[in-house]
C-alpha cells in the first residue's frame, strides 16, 4: 500500500504494463489483515499506556506522601526547635537542639525503615506462599481435566456401546415376527395389570389398617389423659391424706364388732321368726 502511494514518472509507466487489480476478496483480505494489526497495535499502546499511567500515579502517590512528611517534619522542628529557641532570651546553644533533633528524626527514619523491611520480608513470604498455592492449584486443576477427559472417553465407549446393543436389539425384533411380539408385549402387559390391581389392593387395604391405627392413637391418647387425671386427683388426695388417730382406730374397730354380733343376733332372729312362721303355717 506504501508503494502505492508513490508515484512514478510518466516516462517510466508509460513503457511498462498496466499493474494487476486485486479482486474483492483480496481486498477484504487485506483489510482484514489491517485491522488485526492496527486493533493489535492499539492493544499494545493501550497496555503501555496503562504502564506508564500506573507509573506517574505511583510517582504522584510517593510524592504526596513525601511531602506530607516534610511538611510534618517542619512542623516538629518548628514546634520543638525553632519556637523554644525565639521565646528564651540570653545566649543559647541552638546547635545543640538542631542536631538533637537531627537525630532523632534519623532514629525514627531508622526505626520505620526496619519496620518497612519486616513487613516487606513477610510480604515477600506470603507472595511466595500465594504462588505456590497457585502452582498446585493450576497442577491439581490440568489433573482434575485430564481425570475428567478420561472419564469422558470411557462414558463416551460406554454411549457408544448401549447404543450398538439398542441397535441389534431394534435389528432382532424388526427380522423377528411381529405376532411373537405382540403376544410377549401382551403377557407383559397382563402381568404389570395384575401386579398393579394386586398393589392397588394392598394399598387399599393399608389405608384401612392406617385408619384403624389412627383411632386406636386417638382412643389410647384419650385415655392416657384420663388417667392423668385420675392419677392428679389421686396425688392431690395422697398429699392431703392424714392418717387417724390410733384412739379413734381402735374405738372404730370396737364399734364394728359390736355392730357384726349385732347383725349376726338379728339374722339369728330373723331365722327363728322364719321358722316359727312356718310351723304356724304347716
Amino acid at each position: 500500500m506504501q508503494m502505492g502511494h508513490q508515484r512514478k514518472p510518466k516516462s517510466q509507466t508509460q513503457g511498462q504494463e498496466k499493474p494487476a487489480v486485486l479482486t474483492m476478496e483480496q481486498r477484504c483480505h487485506v483489510a482484514e489483515t489491517e485491522i488485526c494489526e492496527i486493533q493489535k497495535d492499539m492493544e499494545n499502546f493501550k497496555q503501555s499506556s496503562e504502564r506508564v499511567m500506573l507509573n506517574y500515579k505511583a510517582t504522584m502517590e510517593e510524592a504526596d506522601i513525601r511531602l506530607a512528611e516534610v511538611k510534618k517534619a517542619r512542623s516538629n522542628f518548628e514546634q520543638d526547635v525553632v519556637k523554644p529557641l525565639q521565646e528564651r532570651k540570653g545566649p543559647v546553644k541552638g546547635t545543640e537542639k538542631v542536631m538533637r533533633f537531627i537525630e532523632e528524626q534519623i532514629n525514627a527514619k531508622k526505626s520505620k525503615i526496619q519496620r518497612l523491611r519486616l513487613k516487606n520480608a513477610e510480604l515477600c513470604k506470603k507472595s511466595k506462599k500465594l504462588q505456590e498455592q497457585q502452582q498446585q492449584q493450576q497442577e491439581l486443576a490440568k489433573e482434575v481435566q485430564e481425570v475428567d477427559f478420561q472419564h469422558l472417553v470411557i462414558e463416551n465407549k460406554n454411549c457408544l456401546e448401549q447404543i450398538d446393543k439398542f441397535n441389534q436389539d431394534l435389528l432382532h425384533l424388526k427380522q423377528a415376527n411381529p405376532q411373537q411380539s405382540l403376544n410377549t408385549y401382551k403377557k407383559t402387559l397382563q402381568s404389570l395389570t395384575s401386579e398393579s390391581k394386586q398393589l392397588d389392593s394392598d394399598i387399599a387395604s393399608r389405608k384401612k389398617m392406617l385408619m384403624r391405627i389412627e383411632e386406636e392413637l386417638l382412643q389410647s391418647e384419650q385415655e392416657r389423659l384420663q388417667a392423668e387425671i385420675l392419677n392428679r386427683k389421686l396425688r392431690d388426695k395422697l398429699a392431703t391424706f392424714q392418717v387417724p388417730d390410733v384412739q379413734q382406730y381402735i374405738s372404730a374397730n370396737a364399734s364394728h364388732r359390736q355392730l357384726e354380733e349385732s347383725v349376726r343376733s338379728w339374722e339369728r332372729k330373723v331365722q327363728v321368726a322364719e321358722v316359727s312362721r312356718i310351723f304356724k303355717i304347716f
